[in-house]
């Protein structure tokens, strides 16, 4: 029984068989690297991700095992950098900022030597609830309110013998008198309203009834127009007398 013998390939001038693919050879290499440093991105990646590696924490940190401390400025926060110095912005010196971890603040607070507190002009005061008064010193005008605003008219014509509220701006009081109001026609009321009391007064009670009723009429409606024309009964009361 007879096999099939392959023949052997031709060998290179180095001693080494010829490649199949001749022209993939040279690229083989840099896809080999290629594929290398991407798996460490990967790598590092999800150790990142899983908390095997800090990504704030510089070289120094994690062969110390510590992060160095954060210095930042008394008036200015958002000013942070790890090392001593200056602020920028005013020019104070760089104060540390207090520990994350620390039990009354927070990762924002800093410390304020009483130094930098009197640089910054800052003051502290007990907390305590008490009204609040500002006193603001303006340029204004002052307006009326319309709705306390009344207007006073006279029941009767007249004329004003004398005004005692004469400006704008006295100050007045209830019961306070305005002005003085003469008016013929008030004057001629309290005249009517004084003789028919007279004259009723002077009916003979043993007279006519129906002239007694009619003085009695005459003294009531007297009386009803006073009051009308803004007498009160006080004053109707003093003119009786």
């Amino acid at each position: 029984m007879t096999a099939n013998r392959i023949p052997d390939e031709p060998l290179s001038p180095d001693g080494q068989r010829p490649h199949k693919f001749p022209r993939l050879a040279p690229l083989m290499t840099p896809a080999l690297v290629f594929m290398a440093g991407l798996l460490v991105i990967v790598v590092l990646g999800l150790a990142q991700r899983v908390g095997w590696l800090s990504s704030g924490a510089g070289p120094g940190a994690i062969a110390s095992g510590r992060s160095e401390p954060i210095y930042t400025c008394p008036m200015h926060p958002q000013i942070r950098q790890p090392g001593e110095g200056r602020c920028p912005i005013c020019g104070m010196e760089l104060v540390t900022a207090a520990a994350s971890g620390a039990a009354d603040q927070d990762e924002l607070s800093i410390n304020i030597e009483p130094a930098a507190r009197r640089l910054a002009n800052i003051q502290t005061d007990v907390v305590r609830r008490e009204p609040l008064v500002a006193t603001i010193e303006t340029v204004g005008a002052i307006a009326k309110d319309e709705s306390r605003v009344a207007t006073i008219a006279s029941y009767t014509n007249g004329r004003l013998e004398r005004l005692f509220a004469d400006y704008t701006g006295v100050e007045v009081a209830q019961g306070d008198h305005l002005a003085v109001l003469y008016s013929p026609d008030l004057y001629a009321a309290q005249v009517e309203y004084l003789e028919s009391r007279q004259a009723f007064g002077a009916t003979d009670p043993g007279g006519l009834p129906v002239v007694r009723r009619a003085q009695q009429r005459l003294v009531a409606n007297s009386r009803k127009r006073l009051l009308e024309l803004g007498m009160t009964a006080d004053q109707i009361a003093q003119l009786e007398q």
